[in-house]
């Protein structure tokens, strides 16, 4: 059973992400229609978001792994929700721009970034090896909820108070969320680590285990291409919504709670996916459908009725959930499951740096495709990339492992 200090994080997390789903729709809302964002901005926007797991992760890895991580998610959460608050306050003062946008989202991202990596180094040492499945499934069954419910609550704040000030309400989940991490008390084994050992000589150390592990190697390849490619298309995935379909904020906070019941969907079955169909399987069948999902939206007329077009877009939605969540749960509990202690900040890190690194870039791309070639036409584009994720999957060891090693050693045997 789950214990308590476990319950204390899950439900600050529960409500952090229920405060985020509001910025995550409120703040490209803001930049489109309150600073009249075009596609390259949007990029450059989304660019910023995912920056920092290039720039950062790698020796941010480290220094999780070199003390303990508990601090880290509280003052992360404590810097998130100032960093929020500048953009209503700004918008106030009249001079919120789109360059202050991008300063705000880079900092944030940072900071949530380092959050990240911390949690998922961290649930190892509040729950038992056998229940890091069952932790994580409840966390993405939480994520799934907030995002259910979430974007519909926080299409209906944009319209009332407007998108800037809507993102006051995030800001004050991170606060509440920090002061449940405070109650967490844990003992925590503070890393064997040396800190004596050279900086990069450390960082090198969970890179080759990503490098030199063919099932570490193979998935974080295939999480960068979903990343790259996902990161374009959602770069200008809302601008197309809003600008082609003509989607209005309370229909598509609706779209997106709607079609998220898919991820709620899929951190209930993932575990049970593994033991049906095996590990490898499960990966195949959540890339499959993330496939799916994409390629609905672009194949949507432009002069369809409007309730056809709400329900390609949710069931769309609705793939893409399920499959994204499937995916998450089976490969972040993989690598948590066999990784080390005093390597699990580093070779997490490793992971982002890799398969994250490419946003970015992405992002940008798809903003400047997006302006050149047309949205519609990009869309499509990106969609038919997740299809490589596919083809990595199948010529690689992840295919034939039927479920999750207790050991790095056993996994060594399964090959």
């Amino acid at each position: 059973m789950i214990n308590r200090n476990f319950n204390y994080f899950w439900f600050s997390q529960t409500i952090s992400l229920f405060g985020s789903q509001i910025s995550i729709l409120a703040i490209p809302i803001t930049a489109v229609s309150v600073l009249n964002a075009n596609s390259i901005e949007m990029g450059i926007l989304l660019a910023m978001s995912t920056l920092p797991f290039f720039l950062f992760s790698l020796f941010a890895g480290l220094w999780i792994d070199r003390t303990k991580r508990k601090p880290f998610l509280f003052f992360t959460n404590i810097i998130s929700a100032i960093l929020l608050l500048i953009i209503p306050v700004m918008h106030v003062l009249e001079i919120l721009n789109i360059y202050f946008l991008y300063a705000v989202i880079f900092l944030t991202a940072t900071s949530s970034m380092i959050f990240e990596l911390a949690y998922l180094s961290y649930i190892p040492s509040i729950v038992k090896q056998t229940e890091i499945s069952s932790a994580n499934s409840k966390l993405e069954a939480s994520r799934s909820i907030s995002s259910i419910a979430g974007p519909s609550l926080a299409g209906i704040l944009i319209s009332i108070f407007t998108a800037p000030f809507a993102i006051l309400i995030d800001s004050i989940s991170f606060i509440v969320s920090a002061t449940l991490i405070k109650r967490i008390k844990s003992e925590e084994k503070i890393s064997s680590i040396s800190k004596n050992k050279k900086i990069f000589k450390s960082i090198k150390e969970g890179i080759l285990v990503i490098f030199k592990e063919p099932i570490f190697r193979s998935i974080t390849l295939c999480t960068a291409v979903l990343n790259f490619c996902g990161s374009a298309f959602g770069a200008i995935y809302i601008l197309y919504l809003v600008d082609t379909l003509h989607i209005s904020s309370s229909s598509l906070g609706l779209i997106l709670g709607l079609g998220s019941v898919g991820a709620l969907f899929g951190s209930f079955i993932a575990n049970k996916l593994i033991k049906i169909v095996g590990l490898g399987k499960s990966l195949i069948y959540s890339c499959i459908l993330m496939i799916l999902g994409s390629l609905a939206v672009p194949s949507i007329p432009s002069n369809l009725y409007f309730w056809l077009t709400f329900g390609v877009l949710c069931l769309g939605q609705l793939f893409s959930s399920i499959g994204s969540t499937v995916y998450f749960i089976t490969q972040v509990s993989l690598r948590q499951s066999i990784t080390p202690n005093h390597l699990l900040g580093r070779v997490n890190s490793s992971n982002r740096f890799i398969s994250r690194g490419l946003m970015p870039i992405g992002a940008l791309l798809g903003g400047a495709l997006g302006e050149l070639i047309g949205l519609k036409l990009t869309l499509f584009i990106f969609s038919a990339g997740f299809a490589i994720t596919i083809i990595i999957l199948l010529m690689s060891p992840v295919a034939k492992l039927n479920k999750i090693p207790e050991s790095y050693e056993l996994l060594l045997q399964a090959e």
